[in-house]
């Protein structure tokens, strides 16, 4: 791992404009702290687990694929070699609790000048990492520059929409509370946004709570009420969407996923119902 960290800040030494190599640290850091979560799952150490992370279920605890272009591995020694004792000691270190992404975002900032675009694709780059624990954590970092840098823009509304639900399966007691502090920010966002940024807000809000009824058609159920509130927030956004007039097609697209999730459809059952 040293030694990949090595060479992306040699990398950053002398590229330091590159947008790809600053993402690629991140990634590689996340991918370390995926690996070290697992571990920890395996050898039982995580029994002071925050239940608002998603459980043992395998369904809801997906680790992003890992290859060997994501990390290249010491040939020393690897990941498989930490003990148990090892890993706790590793627990409060900063390796661990997220210290070393939140320095590479700040970096990344300073170089960047505050730039909403990159940190937005940071943003999105850890909320893809759900099971490490110190994910929530760099996401609050994120959001909060984006709210101290540029409040009203659509990546700062989307961040705080997605940071509100981040860590919630649906079984979860906190999900209806969560749910509905995300739909608040994005009701809010609607309000406050251009008519080209609100059309882009509702996609991205229709993509962010799609997957929750999608996951309801598993062994997992949603409760009721959360279902409504979600299809009507959904046909909601579509009607906005249909209206901007670019957004149409996108918006028919959409609506037939939400057809599939409503009814859980095949897709012959799907083309039965749609024409």
């Amino acid at each position: 791992m040293s030694t990949a960290r090595g060479y992306l800040q040699r990398g950053l030494r002398f590229c330091k404009d590159e947008r790809k190599l600053w993402l690629e640290y991140l990634q590689l850091e996340m991918v370390y702290l995926a690996k070290l979560a697992a571990r920890r799952q395996i050898l039982g150490l995580d029994e002071t687990r925050d239940e608002t992370v998603p459980d043992e279920d395998e369904n809801m605890i997906s680790l992003p694929t890992i290859t060997a272009a994501d990390i290249a591995p010491e040939s020393s020694k690897g990941l498989e070699e930490y003990d148990a004792a090892a890993l706790k000691r590793m627990a409060d270190a900063p390796a661990f609790t997220g210290a070393i992404p939140i320095a590479i975002f700040d970096a990344a900032m300073k170089e960047f000048k505050d730039s909403a675009e990159l940190a937005g694709d940071m943003f999105e780059l850890v909320a893809d990492y759900a099971s490490v624990p110190s994910a929530r954590k760099i996401l609050q970092h994120i959001s909060a520059h984006l709210q101290a840098t540029v409040p009203n823009s659509l990546g700062t509304v989307l961040a705080e929409a997605r940071l509100s639900l981040f860590g919630f399966n649906v079984q979860s007691a906190e999900l209806p509370a969560a749910l509905n502090k995300a739909l608040s920010t994005i009701k809010h966002g609607c309000a406050n946004l251009s008519k080209q940024q609100r059309a882009e807000l509702v996609e991205k809000a229709v993509e962010l709570l799609l997957p929750y009824l999608e996951r309801d058609q598993d062994d997992d159920e949603l409760d009721s009420d959360v279902v409504t509130a979600i299809v009507a927030s959904i046909k909601k956004y579509l009607k906005i969407m249909k209206a901007d007039g670019k957004k149409a097609e996108k918006a028919k697209e959409l609506q037939i996923e939400l057809t599939k999730a409503q009814w859980h459809l095949t897709g012959d059952e799907l083309a039965g119902v749609v024409g």
